[in-house]
């Protein structure tokens, strides 16, 4: 049986020049207390 996941959504980040992808995945995980996050 499989569980129904509600639909993915899109945030766009316009990261300072220094950052990577990562940085910013890492700092939103803590902020939004969760571990599935990605880029694309």
């Amino acid at each position: 049986m499989q569980t129904q996941q509600p639909p993915g959504q899109v945030l766009l980040i316009n990261k300072p020049l220094r950052w990577t992808s990562f940085d910013v995945v890492k700092k939103l995980r803590y902020k939004l207390k969760t571990k599935k996050i990605g880029h694309a």
